[in-house]
């Protein structure tokens, strides 16, 4: 359980993390780092998969990532005390919901271009990446959108 390990997700608007080459990451394997790529719902192509992630489903995207950083720590490939997740964008989400939930199960957080408070960034103006989301004057998307803050609120564990 030595291995530092960055758990990379991403988890919006239907978009899986791509395998490839990323001279970014080079230092960090050099010197032993493991990088784990977490596919949880709300990403991936099939639309199926993307549905169960995302408005009131949102919730998916954070257990999953949960679910995978707690397989890595099962399976010994790590310790709590050596592991991080990393998101951009909307993966920013996927993180902070993430380490707000669990923050015992993760060291550090990298969030990229964060995009963490889909309440206070939605604004009145809708778009197809923000149906996927939630809408605050919708009822259902508000309560989605209500979910997946980061706004401290009484009974949020």
């Amino acid at each position: 359980m030595t291995n530092p390990v960055l758990l990379n997700g991403y988890g919006a608007y239907g978009s899986s993390l791509d395998a490839g080459f990323d001279p970014v990451y080079l230092a960090w394997l050099e010197r032993g780092g493991v990088l784990a790529f977490a596919h949880v719902r709300g990403a991936a192509n099939m639309e199926m998969m993307a549905q169960s992630g995302q408005k009131l489903t949102k919730p998916n995207t954070w257990h999953d990532f949960i679910a995978c950083a707690e397989y890595l720590v099962e399976k010994k490939y790590t310790s709590p005390t050596r592991l991080a997740g990393e998101g951009e964008s909307a993966g920013g989400i996927l993180i902070g919901r993430s380490i707000t939930e669990r923050p015992d199960l993760f060291a550090a957080a990298l969030i990229e271009v964060g995009f963490t408070d889909g309440l206070r960034r939605v604004r009145a103006r809708r778009s197809r990446r923000n149906s996927r989301v939630g809408h605050r004057k919708d009822l259902d998307g508000f309560k989605g959108l209500y979910e997946m803050s980061l706004t401290p609120r009484k009974g949020r564990h």
